[in-house]
């Protein structure tokens, strides 16, 4: 049983386990996808003074001609930023091939070695597969360079690929690539390494660490989180413009100035798919620089934290769920928690910049709360169907008390209690406290369980129980190689004991309190009845004993007759067995039996103790005891049942009796037995006029008369009565 409970207790853990791996590799992916980019709609744009965008727009397309442009326009614009002020210039363009005009080249690689403080790209052209990330740094066969008259006179280079998610939104930027020689960090990682001076001094699993002892906080497949902004916080000033001075100084001085393309139809010109719309290349690269120069970092929260929050929001959820018995209850409390999940999702992003994985968490909620209700119903259901079996095993039990009866309906009672406690092994013993030892009155044994080791224990613990007086005995026991749970109860009358109760049912099924109060609400009853029984017994026992010294006294008027009345006892019910009738008949047979020449106590003992032959007058008195026995016994109403047979005891099949002349199966049953036995009997019985004959020759005669005088069916059943009691093998 405790095994099951935890079990059952352990499912919602086992969901969440399944909705965390649905929502990152699985159905639920797009769904935590769509939660993650959601906050971003109200995520704004700290107020940037440290970072500039020239764009190359049309208009600068207009302007200075068709793209692309000679590098000594570049060149120019380099010497206007310096003239400005500029702190760092990044160029997010390729000069991969040399100019038609080699000067320009020259010219543009000088202007880069005066300033230095020039940035340059560089780009692996296979792009990055992510079965190659080794603790965020992605290892590729080729990286594409920009000239190398160029690259060698610039303070730094820095990667510019990307890795896309599965639905074609970047979300999430790799920091580092390598061709394993070299380790590449992202373009706008390096811009903030070279403008902080700082150095990166160890890779860890979730973060960067550097010289400062300041860490970059990563994912946890190491990868950077772009922490993207609803506004974009930079205005892009033509490429034109600042050639030309429109743009005032401010904007330049003491800042880091981002070159790159910001129109469609350009050589290697980008558009990427992002959580807040389709934005430049450029600009996703000017975003994340301004995020690392501000320290405006997205971090996650680590897997241990939240995979204890998680499962805490889950149990307390299921908890919830469980303790609600309304269905419209458990809605409003499903909507109420998946409420205040994304609300605290969206809270903790927009606020403390921390990113909560809300799909798992909520899926799980939503799948706890379904699960939650199927064990409420469930409980529903079996509390139903356990008030439904209580309410039968009440009607049942009181239904067997009421009647009066014996051995059956005590049996009749345990069966009952037996099934209903979950085919528990149900003994009942009767008794009273002078009795050393209390007999089995009826139990019920399933079968395949150990009733003969566990009767033995039973008769044990009864006599403990009794010894110390105990109302009710609970526990468990072991008992073979099985552990049993049991329920003594001793049925008292007051003071008296009328016997004792048990159940035992094994220990993975204990007694549940439902159990407890049903067979405490059945004790009393019980009792009752065992003591109905008990009365019912001796009063029956005191009737019998009437009846047979009564017949003993009629016997007792002819001394040839004497214990003729039992010995017709006897025979008829043998013979009623082989005939297959059942235990209450052969109660009334019985009785019909040893009362059938009761009407005898009306005969003159003169005439019964007669040693000649009757006159025909006698023996028309001798003819009317049938008659006169049914007289004596029919104001008893307990014996009206039995006046035909003891009536008609005398008739023949043939339908040569007296005192009707009734034929065949005109004759009760009862009758045509008994009249079998009693003619055995008076054969067999010393006589005033005549000497016994021995068994075999008054079992020819029986037989010999079979089908006119007796009933053919009772004598094939009398032949095998006296077969089995005399060893006879042939009359």
């Amino acid at each position: 049983m405790k095994t099951k409970k935890l079990i059952l207790f352990s499912i919602p853990f086992f969901i969440f386990l399944l909705s965390y791996y649905l929502s990152h590799y699985g159905l639920l992916k797009r769904m935590d996808n769509f939660l993650y980019d959601f906050p971003f709609r109200w995520r704004t744009a700290p107020f940037v003074e440290n970072v500039t965008l020239v764009g190359i727009t049309q208009e600068s397309l207009e302007k200075l001609g068709k793209f692309p442009w000679p590098r000594s326009i570049y060149a120019r614009l380099i010497d206007k930023l310096q003239a400005y002020g500029a702190k760092t210039i990044v160029f997010d363009i390729f000069y991969p091939v040399p100019s038609q005009d080699r000067q320009e080249d020259e010219i543009f690689s000088q202007k880069i070695k005066e300033s230095d403080n020039i940035l340059l790209p560089v780009f692996a052209p296979g792009g990055l597969k992510k079965e190659n990330n080794r603790m965020g740094i992605y290892f590729v066969r080729k990286i594409t360079h920009n000239l190398s008259l160029l690259e060698k006179n610039a303070v730094g280079v820095g990667h510019i690929n990307c890795v896309l998610d599965e639905d074609g939104v970047l979300r999430r930027q790799p920091l580092f690539i390598s061709d394993q020689k070299s380790l590449f960090p992202y373009l706008p990682l390096a811009t903030y390494l070279y403008v902080k001076g700082e150095k990166i001094a160890k890779i860890r699993k979730g973060c960067i660490e550097l010289t400062n002892k300041e860490s970059i906080p990563l994912d946890y497949q190491n990868h950077f989180l772009i922490p993207y902004y609803s506004n974009f916080p930079l205005s892009i000033f033509s490429f034109h413009e600042v050639l030309e001075g429109k743009v005032p100084q401010y904007y330049f001085k003491d800042r880091v100035v981002i070159i790159g393309q910001v129109t469609e139809g350009l050589p290697n010109a980008d558009t990427l798919n992002t959580p807040v719309g389709r934005r430049f290349g450029v600009i996703v690269l000017t975003n994340t620089l301004i995020s690392l120069l501000n320290k405006d970092f997205l971090r996650v929260v680590p897997l241990c934290p939240y995979f204890l929050f998680s499962i805490f929001c889950v149990y307390v959820n299921f908890l919830i769920f469980l303790s609600l018995r309304k269905i419209y209850s458990s809605i409003f409390a499903l909507f109420s928690s998946l409420f205040f999940l994304f609300f605290l999702n969206v809270h903790f992003f927009l606020y403390h910049s921390l990113v909560f994985s809300f799909t798992p968490v909520s899926f799980s909620v939503f799948l706890v709360f379904w699960y939650a209700n199927y064990l409420n119903y469930r409980k529903i259901y079996l509390l139903l169907t356990w008030r439904e079996t209580q309410l039968r095993t009440v009607e049942e039990v009181s239904q067997v008390t009421r009647e009066v009866g014996g051995f059956e309906l005590m049996r009749s009672v345990v069966e009952t209690l037996g099934k209903s406690f979950q085919d528990a092994i149900c003994i009942l013993r009767e008794g009273n406290m002078e009795r050393k030892r209390l007999p089995i009155l009826s139990r019920y044994v399933p079968s395949g369980r150990g009733g003969k080791e566990i009767i033995k224990f039973d008769g044990e613990k009864v006599q403990e129980v009794l010894k110390g007086r105990k109302e009710m005995e609970e526990g468990e026991v072991k008992i073979g190689e099985k552990k049993w749970n049991y329920l003594i109860f001793p049925l008292k009358i007051g003071s008296e004991l009328v016997g004792t109760l048990s159940l035992y049912r094994e220990s993975r099924r204990p007694f549940n309190p439902e159990e407890r109060r049903l067979f405490l609400t059945l004790i009393p009853q019980i009792t009752v009845a065992l003591k109905n029984l008990q009365l019912y017994r001796d009063t029956r026992r005191l009737f019998l004993e009437s009846i047979q010294a009564l017949t003993a006294a009629i016997d007792a008027k002819d001394p040839y007759t004497e214990g003729h009345s039992q010995r017709v006892t006897w025979l008829a019910l043998e013979i009623a067995r082989v005939m297959g009738l059942s235990e209450e008949s052969l109660e009334r047979l019985r009785l019909a039996a040893l009362l059938h020449d009761i009407g005898k106590i009306g005969i003159e003992e003169k005439i019964l103790r007669k040693a000649g032959n009757l006159s025909k007058k006698e023996y028309e008195v001798i003819k009317k005891h049938p008659m006169v026995g049914a007289q004596i016994i029919l104001p008893i109403r307990e014996l009206k049942d039995i006046m035909p047979a003891i009536q008609y005891h005398h008739e023949r099949w043939d339908g040569k009796g007296y005192p009707k002349g009734l034929k065949g199966e005109e004759i009760p049953l009862f009758a045509r037995i008994i009249a079998v036995a009693d003619a055995f009997d008076a054969m067999t019985s010393d006589r005033p006029y005549r000497k016994a004959k021995n068994p075999i020759e008054a079992a020819r005669e029986i037989i010999k008369n079979s089908g006119t005088q007796f009933d053919p069916r009772v004598v094939e059943a009398f032949e095998k009565v006296i077969l089995k009691k005399w060893k006879i093998s042939q009359v």
